[in-house]
């Protein structure tokens, strides 16, 4: 797939996610004209974009939602329920032909496109109709002359002659010129040369040179302004001018058309000189006599060809200036940072062990440029939570339209940025737990006022930073999870016996076991419980965790708590014997210290912290590490969902910063499960990364089941 496609596939993508979201807002207010103007344009965008690059099923699509839209636009007709449906239906196509490069998987898929395209275009046949019919009535009523002198000076039509022309390099900044032409389409009446005699033999072509520029006529009611920002992000790649070449339409003037097109194909091409000579000769031609006079006011040429956009875009104070970069670049770009990681580990010792302060002082500024390189990268690689969000709009609208259940759905904290390879495995288990909020949490209108509760019910979604960490909350204001319901299910399926102790909270997080579910009857969009450890096991990939707090007929709370990065970690470095390890710092809570022979001294694996009995995992023993152990060792607490350990090991190094590698084959025979992966420290040997949440889960059941 060449560059150009790529970019035209990824920019779909993206007006489909404004175009689905512009819609879900326009649902609420469905007069915003604004709103409407904004789906009005991106359709006429991804007809001629689709078309331009062979998606003629989108163009289809596109091309008569557009017209739709148009009517609705002209205030003809107005947005409805019906309409809504097409256009969501249609977004759903869309997103499937982009993934199947204009091709419909089954069959199935096939009869519902055409069935869904036949009732688009009886929807605008109707329209037409309907229009048709109020026009001839319209034609039985008489304007003054006064007053339709009135109405054509609120919107008076001028032409413009703009030259466009590209910098080679404008491709590179991610800037397409072809969709600001699309976009000055939009602003009227638009016809557009192209010159193409800068560009090169085959073999000379560079794939991402922009060789080609634009001679554009335009007939407008906007002002030079509104043109000129259409170019706004081509601004420093491009020379822009725009002249008025005439107070009237010129466009409908079949004479001038043919001269422009002559115009365009000979060696000096279009001009304004060669423009404003045609319209003085034409204004003196024997037939126009009469109107010689008025036609010289209207060629009009402005004393400032170039219009200057910097100050449109100092006016907004938004000199906003991005480029796109391709997914896997970044990727790239953060493999080369976390080799140099390892490379300043290596240098580091080096200079320790030649004892040179010179070397020393160059490691240490290696160092701390290298800490900004690695903070700039990482941001640079964080993509907003807001980019999954707006997904979830569009499912609790369907889900709660098929349910019959009225659900308000509301977000907040989406610009919280995390890790792209977070986002890119967080959409589905978040999908999961909406649909099991919306199927099972969130009560029919007639139970809720039963219960003494709205009709309408809220499901919140937010995301916010906690302890160097992302928290994503899902509440709800449903029915809750029954505490009891789920012991007597946990009985029942032998997984607890009627004397085990456990609280409210730890029975609801029993969902999260293979096939645990309460759902007492077999649900096609969800079932609280089922698949629940599926979620789990996603999220706790991601070094993640999630628990459920919920209160019966109040409602449900789940958290996931998330790292800011997948790649690199912020740890503390330990060793038992000559075996090192990383613990992650958001885990860690305090540094003790504890005799040898006080380890054993306690009662079923606790030891004595701060007055408290906390259990503890003796490193040296669940890795199965020889040696003897020193007189003095160290203790390091850590919590996960609120339970803390004590984790007991030889010596605390200090902190470290590490690359996290998948572990392989190690050949490590005992404690596998419990690492996340592996390092490579500054010395060529590997350090353990402990996995601070699997080691908590383990120790407690130990301890107490």
């Amino acid at each position: 797939m060449d560059s150009l496609h790529e970019k035209f596939l990824e920019e779909v993508t993206e007006f489909v996610a404004d175009l689905e979201n512009a819609l879900l807002e326009l649902e609420k207010n469905p007069e915003n004209q604004k709103l409407i103007e904004k789906v009005f344009r991106i359709m006429h965008t991804l007809k001629g974009t689709s078309a331009m690059f062979g998606f003629d099923k989108i163009g289809n699509l596109t091309h008569d939602l557009e017209t739709i839209y148009e009517f609705i636009r002209e205030q003809k007709t107005a947005l409805s329920e019906e309409i809504l449906s097409l256009t969501f239906a249609s977004i759903d196509f869309i997103k499937i032909l982009v993934d199947t490069n204009n091709e419909l998987p089954t069959e199935e898929y096939k009869l519902k496109y055409e069935t869904l395209l036949f009732s688009i275009k009886r929807k605008v046949d109707i329209l037409e109709r309907n229009h048709s019919a109020i026009a001839e009535t319209a034609n039985d009523i008489s304007v003054s002359a006064e007053d339709a002198e009135i109405v054509l000076d609120e919107k008076k039509i001028v032409t413009y002659y703009i030259q466009f022309i590209p910098a080679g390099h404008l491709l590179t900044t991610g800037v397409n010129p072809l969709y600001m032409i699309d976009d000055v389409y939009a602003l009227g009446e638009c016809k557009v040369f192209l010159r193409n005699k800068n560009v090169p033999d085959l073999l000379q072509i560079q794939e991402e040179s922009c060789y080609l520029s634009w001679d554009i006529f335009l007939s407008t009611s906007e002002e030079k302004s509104t043109i000129a920002e259409v170019f706004l992000f081509a601004e420093d790649a491009c020379t822009l001018k725009i002249h008025k070449i005439a107070d009237k339409p010129l466009l409908q003037d079949n004479a001038f058309i043919q001269k422009m097109k002559e115009l365009s194909v000979v060696t000096e091409g279009i001009s304004l000189g060669s423009i404003t000579a045609y319209l003085h000769s034409a204004s003196k031609e024997p037939a126009r006599k009469e109107e010689k006079a008025e036609a010289k006011k209207e060629v009009v040429v402005e004393d400032e060809p170039k219009v200057s956009l910097s100050k449109i875009a100092s006016s907004k104070n938004n000199s906003l200036t991005s480029i796109r970069v391709a997914s896997r670049k970044l990727d790239e770009m953060m493999n080369v940072v976390s080799e140099l990681i390892t490379m300043q580990a290596r240098l580091t010792l080096f200079a320790e062990k030649n004892n040179s302060a010179e070397l020393t002082s160059i490691a240490e500024n290696f160092d701390k440029l290298l800490r900004q390189l690695r903070d700039n990268s990482l941001k640079i690689c964080l993509v907003p939570m807001e980019t999954i969000f707006s997904r979830f709009q569009r499912l609790v609208r369907d889900l709660s339209k098929d349910l019959q259940k009225n659900i308000v759905f509301s977000t907040e904290g989406g610009e919280t940025e995390v890790d792209k390879s977070i986002i890119e495995n967080l959409s589905d288990p978040i999908l999961h737990l909406l649909r099991n909020s919306i199927d099972h949490g969130i009560e029919d209108a007639e139970t809720r006022i039963r219960n003494g509760k709205s009709a309408q019910g809220k499901i919140h979604l937010k995301a916010f930073y906690s302890e160097g960490m992302v928290q994503i909350v899902i509440e709800d204001d449903g029915k809750g999870i029954d505490p009891k319901r789920i012991r007597e299910k946990a009985i029942e399926k032998g997984i607890l016996n009627e004397t085990t102790p456990l609280t409210d909270k730890e029975a609801i997080n029993l969902i999260f076991l293979p096939g645990f579910s309460t759902a007492q009857k077999v649900s096609e969009i969800s079932g609280r419980g089922v698949g629940m450890d599926v979620v789990r096991q996603r999220i706790e990939e991601l070094r993640g965790e999630i628990y459920i707090d919920s209160k019966v007929n109040k409602g449900t709370t789940m958290t996931i708590k998330l790292p800011l990065s997948l790649s690199i970690i912020d740890g503390i470095l330990v060793k038992a014997d000559d075996t090192c390890f990383v613990i992650p710092l958001s885990a860690v809570d305090k540094c003790y210290e504890i005799r040898h022979d006080e380890i054993h001294a306690g009662f079923n694996d606790l030891v004595i912290i701060d007055g408290e009995q906390v259990p503890f995992y003796y490193l040296r023993e669940e890795f199965a590490i020889s040696g003897e152990a020193p007189a003095i060792e160290q203790i390091i607490t850590i919590t996960y969902e609120g339970q803390k350990i004590a984790l007991i090991v030889d010596r605390i190094v200090g902190e470290y910063q590490s690359v996290l590698k998948p572990l392989g084959a190690m050949g490590i025979s005992k404690g596998q499960e419990l690492l996340l992966g592996a390092t490579i420290m500054g010395d060529g040997t590997v350090a353990l990364v402990l996995d601070s949440g699997k080691i908590v889960k383990q120790l407690l059941h130990k301890v107490f089941i």
